[in-house]
């Protein structure tokens, strides 16, 4: 067994306790980014038998950034959830201060979710989008800007989020919440399929884990029958997810080559690990920078900040001038590529701006900030405030996968529905009434 195996287990280990004291539970919000930290550090050394399938010459410092990483957060954890106790006591979750949605603003928000999943995959289907693979919520199936961002992971998820959001916090046995409950649950369902037949797999990760962190921590804790078919769930998006490989789309594949794909010799356990990167991006950027290409200092960060004001589901964005992370990655590593992007790693834009001091200051920070944002989840009383908590972990964890510009664009995109949704209701109930 590999040593960055054991030694981040110790990290993480040691992350528990230290969310036992300070959280007053073994199992935080703030466990989701540590485990996905830790799995992404162990990547190479746990699904490969070679570690020379990745770059061979930089492994043992890829595999001791990502412990450094571990123990960076968790230190940047510990020192702010240290100074949270000093200054306050522990206090248990409250029911919220602003307003549930009422009544009339569940039934129009459910409404119009309902008409953009059912019109992205009647856009789909009309323009051939679903006999390419590309499904109802798929960038590329259209270059209508209504539809993308009617479809491309902003509104459809947000207002859903909005949605099991209004259910009442303290309310479970009432008639309300068993009624709001049913009518969430269809149509989140017809979400869930509609992605599902879609072979979509991000969107949906990321709408299970918001709508299950809030659920578990602000209605009723998960049991372990839920965990399990959450856990089966996850499975058939990723098998599903799979048969992208066919080349086509849902409506081109034949139930026998889907059977001969779903029951073929694949690890979809391994599908899933694979999907937390490992080191082969922060391996490919140390062999490019410093040598080839220059630090950028927190360039990237600040030209991520500018890319919200130019979404490129709106086709706003600005190439030649803004280069994010993974498209400076795109062009350096594979000059010319065309007809898809580039994945891109929290560790190697860390690296990218700031080198090796980079790789414990960034973690060091945002160990900081998911304290709070675990504490805010479990403790706020501002709904609001829970939501942009739940969203801003789930993008910090995705970033694992990803860069600064989709880190800022997933926190204010999938938020600001939602802000809007609770803002402009016409006559908010307060929570103490809607759970009477």
């Amino acid at each position: 067994m590999h040593y960055s195996i054991l030694i981040g287990g110790l990290l993480l280990g040691t992350f528990l306790l230290s969310a036992k004291s300070l959280e007053g539970t073994w199992i935080p919000p703030s466990a989701i980014f540590m485990v996905a930290l830790y799995f992404h550090g162990i990547h190479a050394p746990l699904l490969y038998d070679d570690l020379g399938a990745i770059n061979a010459g930089n492994l043992e410092s890829v595999l001791n950034y990502a412990l450094l990483a571990q123990f960076a957060f968790l230190l940047g954890y510990s020192i702010v959830g240290y100074m949270a106790l000093v200054r306050a006591k522990r206090a248990l979750a409250a029911p919220s201060s602003e307003p549930l949605l009422d009544d009339q603003g569940v039934v129009i928000a459910g409404a119009v979710a309902v008409v953009l999943v059912l019109y992205g995959q009647a856009y789909a289907y009309l323009t051939g989008a679903l006999d390419l693979g590309k499904g109802a919520f798929a960038y590329e199936a259209s270059g209508s800007i209504f539809y993308r961002f009617a479809t491309f992971g902003l509104l459809v998820p947000s207002l859903l989020l909005a949605l099991v959001m209004s259910i009442p916090f303290h309310a479970r046995t009432s008639l309300k919440f068993r009624q709001r409950f049913s009518f969430i649950l269809s149509i989140c369902a017809l979400f869930l399929l509609t992605s599902l037949l879609s072979f979509e797999r991000s969107q949906m990760v990321k709408f299970l884990l918001f709508a299950s962190i809030y659920y578990h921590y602000r209605v009723k804790p998960i049991s372990v029958a839920g965990v399990i078919y959450l856990g089966i769930l996850v499975f058939v998006i990723q098998a599903f997810s799979s048969l992208r490989v066919l080349g086509t789309g849902i409506l081109g594949i034949s139930s026998g080559d889907m059977f001969d794909e779903l029951t073929s010799d694949k690890d979809y356990f391994t599908g899933i690990l694979v999907a937390i990167p490992g080191q082969e991006v922060l391996a490919e950027v140390m062999d490019i920078v410093p040598y080839s290409e220059p630090f950028k200092y927190g360039a990237t960060y600040f030209d991520s900040f500018v890319g919200l004001f130019l979404p490129r589901a709106l086709g706003l964005s600005d190439y030649e001038n803004i280069k994010t992370p993974a498209y400076w990655f795109k062009e350096v590593f594979a000059w010319g590529t065309t007809g898809h992007g580039f994945d891109f790693s929290l560790l190697a834009e860390a690296y990218l701006n700031f080198g090796s001091y980079g790789i414990f200051v960034i973690p060091l920070i945002i160990g900081g900030i998911i304290f709070k944002l675990s504490t805010n989840i479990r403790k706020s009383n501002s709904l609001l405030l829970v939501a942009f908590s739940i969203t801003t972990l789930i993008s910090i964890t995705f970033a694992l996968r990803s860069d600064s510009n989709t880190l800022f664009k997933s926190v204010v995109y999938l938020f600001l529905p939602i802000y809007l949704v609770y803002k402009i209701q016409p006559r908010p109930v307060p929570t103490s009434m809607a759970n009477r």
